[in-house]
């Protein structure tokens, strides 16, 4: 359970009553994923990708059973509870940098249901992924962030991320097959 360290008072909006949020809200719980929490995962995944203006990905429950808890695990994931419901989600993976050289996480996925951001519980997450980076004798973590979502780039600026200069390419099933097949 993550305990909160210091509060704040944010106004009400719409026609919520008014609420103490916390830096950390003492309601959330961090924890690993689990099977059961797979149709939840793939449902916040399609969320986050509205919010990027994105058609919802080809990533369902089955997909988060079989690569983030089954015997083919390529990733790890972590839930943040708020009253006993998942309300966001941190998805990584292992990787290595040889410019860091050592091996580190790779966030990649992270999203908090709108209705919960401001209680802290994307910082939760990524502390706990601090916490797992520590615990791998991890030297570094790394993530990317579409370039439009602002609110984004704020709160990975506020948890003491940086931004690189750097220039992201990718290679889709067709590219990979053309380039497999060419010699």
């Amino acid at each position: 359970m993550i305990n909160p360290s210091a509060r704040e008072v944010r106004p009400a909006t719409g026609d919520k009553p008014a609420e103490t949020k916390t830096a950390v809200d003492a309601r959330i719980r961090i924890r690993a994923l689990t099977p059961d929490d797979a149709g939840r995962v793939a449902e916040l995944a399609a969320s986050l990708s509205a919010f990027e203006g994105a058609p919802p990905p080809p990533f369902h429950a089955e997909d988060v059973v079989r690569w983030g808890t089954g015997p083919d695990r390529r990733f790890d994931g972590l839930v943040a509870e708020r009253d006993g419901r998942v309300v966001g989600y941190l998805l990584h993976h292992g990787g290595f940098h040889v410019g860091h050289g050592g091996p580190g996480l790779v966030l990649m996925d992270l999203f908090v249901e709108s209705r919960t951001r401001g209680y802290g519980v994307g910082r939760a997450l990524m502390a706990a992924l601090a916490r797992e980076a520590q615990a791998r004798s991890c030297r570094w973590i790394t993530w990317q962030v579409h370039p439009d979502n602002a609110s984004a780039m704020d709160f990975y600026r506020a948890v003491g991320g940086r931004r690189y200069r750097a220039a992201d390419f990718e290679l889709g099933l067709i590219a990979i097959a053309a380039l497999a097949g060419s010699e």
